[in-house]
């Protein structure tokens, strides 16, 4: 993980993943998907992703510093890590 820093207040940060997230569902039914649980957006240097966990988002902002590094590994190396998350939060009640 980067050490991160946004300017943004917590709530506009989330106003953002949450835009990003509609945007992308709204791609996806372009495509005739009917979601979309993962959601990458690359630069150059870092990586955002949005993981859908039950009804919420998690969401990481890391560092990309191997241009030939997958999506597709990183979400297998995060998938246990989202699995106790929704566990932890599943668990929290209502």
């Amino acid at each position: 993980m980067s050490g991160f820093q946004s300017n943004r207040a917590p709530e506009e940060l989330l106003a953002s993943i949450q835009f990003l997230k509609k945007m992308a569902l709204q791609f996806a039914t372009t495509l005739s998907q009917l979601d979309s649980p993962v959601i990458h957006v690359r630069g150059s240097n870092n990586v955002f992703s949005c993981y859908d966990i039950g009804r919420n988002l998690v969401a990481f902002y890391s560092n990309a510093d191997n241009e030939q590094s997958s999506t597709s590994e990183a979400d297998l190396k995060m998938r246990p890590l989202l699995d106790n998350i929704q566990n932890l939060v599943e668990s929290l009640p209502s």
